[in-house]
Parts: structure tokens; C-alpha cells; sequence
């Protein structure tokens, strides 16, 4: 069971699930709201009753989801306005919008859309680590991921050795 997040980590995971976002759709926001819960229970699998979640840990975290997708802090260009600067009523509603789906998932109160991934890549990359995954959705323009199992893993390996 997950303990509720403190507002400073609700807004960090909000920033980089924003970031991460090539079309700030809810579907895509959700999704990756998700993949950081899914590596939230992984790390603390142990614990017993509550997860609690420190600042550091939550920062980690939202580090790991921003290399995967390869985001950086420049603002993307459909943020921007002609004279070069971020419109700060879109970024607020943006923001927003991130933070309730960061809410609503970690509340439990929607339904997990990748299926338990654990990382994310754009889908029109091919990065070395994603060979040990297995894909579990195409949401947007991202491609979520899961570890593969053992018996899933040497199954790849027998096909791809059979070709």
C-alpha cells in the first residue's frame, strides 16, 4: 500500500512527468504518473505496510524517468511564444493537469495503462537497455516497458538464436 506522497514529491513527480511529455495528453501524463508509481513499489517491495518515500528517493526517481525519455530542461517549442518566452498560463494549466494525474495515480484511483512498466522510451528509439525489457504499451508517442521474467527472457533469446 502506498502512503500519500508529500505535496513537494507530488509536484516534483508532476515536473518530470511534464517534461517527459511529448503531447501533454491526460493518456500519456497518466501513463507515466504509472511508470513512476511502478518503480516506487519496486524499490520499496519490502516494506510491509505503508511505502514511504523520501525527498532524495523521489528526486532519483524523477531523474531515471527524465534520462530514459530523454528530456532536458529547455522548454519544448510548443510551449514557447513568439518572443522566445513559455507562456505562463499554459505552463500553470500544464502543470496542473500533471499534478492531478500524479494524484489520481498514486491515490489509486485509476487503472494502470502500461501494464506494470517500469521504463519508458520514445518509440522511434532504440536504446541498449530496453533489450532486457519487454513492451507493454504504446501510449503517445512513447513505448512503456517491463523487466522480463526469466522464462520470457531465454524464450527471446532461443528465437533470436533460432534466426
Amino acid at each position: 500500500m502506498l502512503a500519500s506522497l508529500e505535496s513537494v514529491i507530488r509536484e516534483m513527480f508532476a515536473e518530470a512527468i511534464l517534461k517527459c511529455s511529448h503531447t501533454h495528453g491526460q493518456s500519456e501524463l497518466i501513463a507515466l504518473a504509472w511508470t513512476l508509481r511502478n518503480n516506487v513499489e519496486r524499490a520499496k517491495h519490502a516494506a510491509d505496510d505503508e511505502i514511504i518515500l523520501d525527498p532524495a528517493e523521489a528526486r532519483e526517481l524523477s531523474r531515471s524517468l527524465l534520462a530514459d525519455v530523454g528530456a532536458d530542461d529547455a522548454p519544448r517549442p510548443a510551449e514557447v511564444q513568439g518572443n522566445g518566452q513559455a507562456d505562463p498560463q499554459h505552463d500553470e494549466m500544464a502543470f496542473q493537469q500533471a499534478l492531478a494525474c500524479v494524484s489520481l495515480v498514486f491515490d489509486g484511483l485509476l487503472p494502470d495503462p502500461t501494464n506494470g512498466a517500469s521504463r519508458v522510451h520514445p518509440h522511434d528509439q532504440a536504446p541498449a537497455w530496453a533489450n532486457e525489457f519487454e513492451a507493454t504499451a504504446l501510449i503517445g508517442p512513447l513505448l512503456f516497458l517491463r523487466e522480463c521474467s526469466g522464462s520470457e527472457e531465454g524464450n527471446r533469446r532461443d528465437r533470436s538464436a533460432r534466426s
